[in-house]
């Protein structure tokens, strides 16, 4: 109904929960999904008593499905702390601090995250999570259009194809490092149990244990991640953000020909919206190709310099609100939180939308001299509304 409404609408889906759907794909690898619930229950154990976060260490962050940096933080930091935290539960199973059920629990825990599987998965997580993190940060940037997050996943896609054609020595240093935190926790790296007829898992032809782990774990993560990636993020609507090309810092970037390209794409997906957008676009062009351009400039500041050009002005409105990811939109949901609270549980539409407006856009009020007027007519305004009691002395 609404594509009946509005044929020109388009559906977006946010780049920060696809890819936060790309990790979860790799949930259908059983070695990283236990690995993920032991992660999450080792947490909560040391989290849930100040004494158990004295003896194993503070600094674990927990493993949130909905903060995707968190996610990829929390697993960082466990393999980071890893052997703290194997001291600590060692320490725990054998304490006489703890009752019993504590310490069968912690015994349990410590048997569960000391096995070669778990250590080497961790490893291999703890690598890409860290890589993840900072893709994931990019995308929550404020600023962030569907080019600049496309250009941020296929760089990170074209790394991990690198990694996965390059395995045997992108595995071998990993593996390294699983030897070296084995040594320390007095652990021998062997091969798991094998049967004559394998139905749970693959039985693979080596004796050697790096190879092993090797085709059985770092192979099937990589090659998840990157069928994950390519599924999700092959989005044939990125033609659609083409009208980001109108911002003057991609316009001096690009060539003559190049921008005249992006001017028929535009005109292909919004000519009928767009009044003698071709001539104005090329005006446009030749406006600021030697003009200087402002580091900070962002798209909503250029709407001011298109003013003589008003199909170039409605094709930048139009950019304005395509949306790359919900994190703005959750953002604001967080601060909503702040501001009506229990106390203020009578607070009406209006002056709890007035405030969230000017909480959520504190920045354009950093300007002292308009912060102070803003202040002195929102009192007066107060004060001349009718009350009981008298506000304004004269």
């Amino acid at each position: 109904m609404r594509h009946n409404v509005y044929p020109m609408a388009n559906f977006f889906h946010c780049a920060s929960h696809r890819l936060n759907l790309v990790i979860n794909d790799l949930n259908s690898l059983a070695e990283v999904r236990n690995c993920i619930g032991k992660i999450k229950e080792v947490t909560t154990f040391v989290r849930d008593s100040a004494l158990r976060r004295n003896i194993v260490g503070s600094h674990l962050t927990k493993l949130c499905e909905t903060r995707f940096v968190e996610k990829h933080k929390s697993i960082r930091q466990f393999k980071d702390q890893y052997v703290t935290i194997v001291e600590g539960l060692e320490e725990i199973s054998k304490s006489n601090n703890f009752n019993s059920k504590t310490r069968q629990r912690s015994y349990e825990m410590l048997t569960a995250i000391t096995t070669p599987t778990f250590v080497v998965i961790l490893s291999i997580m703890a690598k890409y999570s860290a890589k993840f993190e900072t893709v994931s940060t990019l995308l929550q940037a404020v600023d962030v259009d569907l080019q600049e997050a496309t250009k941020h996943i296929q760089d990170l896609l074209s790394m991990l194809e690198i990694d996965r054609n390059n395995c045997e020595n992108r595995f071998n240093t990993i593996f390294n490092e699983v030897k070296l935190v084995a040594s320390k926790i007095d652990l021998e790296l062997k091969l798991p149990r094998r049967s004559i007829k394998q139905v749970h898992r693959e039985n693979y032809p080596t004796n050697d244990v790096e190879i092993y782990f090797r085709q059985s774990l770092f192979i099937p993560y990589l090659e998840s991640i990157i069928m994950s990636l390519k599924d999700r993020f092959s989005d044939e609507k990125l033609k659609i953000f083409t009208l980001y090309n109108l911002h003057p810092k991609k316009m001096k970037l690009m060539s003559d020909q190049k921008f005249i390209e992006s001017i028929e794409v535009i005109c292909t997906l919004y000519g009928s919206l767009l009044d003698n957008f071709k001539e104005q676009a090329l005006s446009w062009y030749d406006l600021w190709k030697n003009k200087e351009v402002e580091p900070t400039m962002k798209l909503i500041d250029v709407l001011d310099y298109a003013t003589y050009y008003p199909a170039v002005c409605q094709a930048i409105q139009i950019a304005i609100t395509l949306p790359v990811t919900s994190c703005s939109v959750e953002r604001s949901f967080s601060t909503l939180r702040r501001l009506k609270t229990w106390i203020r549980n009578r607070m009406g539409n209006e002056r709890l939308s007035s405030l969230g407006l000017i909480n959520i856009h504190r920045q354009r009020y950093d300007h002292k001299q308009f912060l102070n007027q803003q202040i002195d007519d929102s009192i007066n305004l107060f004060a001349s509304n009718k009350r009981r009691l008298s506000l304004l002395f004269e």
